[in-house]
């Protein structure tokens, strides 16, 4: 950041503060766990404060449930003094949440943030405050000060707008590469590996301490997929401990370039693979859709197929307890205007798969498990290098 420009975007990036996190966590479920005593769980909305901040979560837990908010910038606590509204409205905001609760029940609220786990007294300026108010007119309205700032029907803000772009196919040639066979297979080899697309990602992923909190069963790089644990604790049920969710993010760009439909159907089918290869049964799928320029009707085309190839194999593949329910997207991001001077990056679905075992004890590892095994290949070879770095 220019340092002229240091004060006029000073909100512009937000510091974590570790600490208070984990407090801010820790009150959290405490306070979940007393509302649950209570039977007033029911009754609330909770939320993070994401990317959105305070303008996402409002009008988020609002109009879920086909109701209207109102906002009053002023009653909102923040870190820095002469702060544009829009900065602590709409920016991404660290250590906070937003709670929905009844009158009667915000009181408790606040003495329990406040008083027993002592925001204030924790960290500078932190505290559980009350900053708005449900609507049953389904307005969306935020006050900063005296001036009204923002004023419309919550539905039409948390749909966005719907765009019809117009796009156009582009020419694809298919035909298979006339490549004589190799004289020196070891050298083909060697050149794969070596490749960057292809080299060895330890030194990137061995930097971090997968194992802080005891629940990693296979890390990344032992096998197809990684493998968690995430209820082998004295505190969980004993039927559930050995449960184990496996998963996997997939995505080949030179498939996008070949044909974006299938390489949209090709990264779920991957990423669903590579999580049954661990003996997981794919539950769940997000996808992080990232492609060049909407606007430019190749572009927008090579979108709309590589949408279109992600939801058929979704439906291809339906869930193993449920075959007649396709496999659901339960998470996703799209990122347009993906360009250089060079051009747009290629269709770009990248897929994670979230997968389940009964028991981490039976994950399969991709090494052999000892000598004199039999190694077996299914299905039907063709031509199929394409993609490849090989090619």
């Amino acid at each position: 950041m220019e340092e002229e420009k240091k004060d006029q975007n000073k909100g512009a990036v937000q510091e974590p503060n570790a600490f208070l996190e984990r407090h801010l966590l820790k009150s959290t479920y405490a306070l979940f766990d007393i509302l649950k005593e209570k039977g007033l769980i029911d009754n609330i909305g909770f939320k993070d404060l994401g990317a959105g901040g305070v303008a996402c979560a409002s009008i988020e837990l609002a109009e879920t449930s086909g109701y209207g908010a109102e906002v009053w910038m002023d009653k909102v606590h923040i870190g820095m003094d002469n702060l544009h509204p829009s900065v602590y409205l709409c920016s991404e905001t660290q250590e906070r949440f937003m709670w929905v609760s009844p009158p009667e029940i915000t009181s408790l609220i606040l003495e329990h943030y406040n008083k027993v786990f002592d925001l204030p007294g924790v960290s500078e300026g932190a505290q559980a405050s009350v900053i708005g108010k449900i609507r049953d007119d389904g307005q969306y309205i935020v006050h900063n000060g005296d001036d009204e700032i923002v004023n419309a029907p919550a539905p039409e803000i948390t749909e966005g707008f719907l765009y019809s772009r117009p796009y156009e196919a582009r020419m694809k040639n298919c035909t298979e590469p006339n490549i004589l066979e190799p004289t020196d297979y070891n050298k083909v080899l060697l050149d794969i590996l070596s490749h960057e697309n292809m080299a060895n990602r330890e030194p990137i992923f061995e930097q971090y301490d997968k194992q802080v909190q005891g629940r990693v069963h296979t890390e990344t790089g032992r096998a197809d997929s990684g493998v968690m644990a995430p209820f082998n604790s004295e505190k969980y049920p004993e039927e559930i401990r050995n449960v184990g969710i496996a998963l996997s993010t997939d995505h080949n760009p030179r498939y996008g370039l070949i044909d974006p439909y299938w390489g949209g159907v090709n990264a779920v089918v991957e990423a669903m693979r590579n999580v049954a290869a661990v003996g997981a049964t794919p539950h769940a799928i997000t996808d992080c859709l990232c492609f060049g320029n909407p606007e430019k009707p190749y572009q927008m085309w090579e979108f709309v197929e590589s949408v279109r190839g992600v939801a058929d194999a979704c439906h291809a593949i339906t869930l193993k307890d449920n075959p007649d329910d396709a496999t659901p997207i339960i998470a996703g991001n799209v990122s347009f205007y993906n360009e250089s001077k060079n051009g747009a990056i290629p269709p770009s679905p990248i897929v994670s798969c979230l997968g389940r075992l009964k028991n981490v004890n039976k994950t399969v590892p991709m090494h052999f498990q000892k000598s004199d095994s039999v190694i077996l290949m299914a299905g039907e070879r063709r031509d199929e290098l394409g993609g490849s770095v090989y090619y």
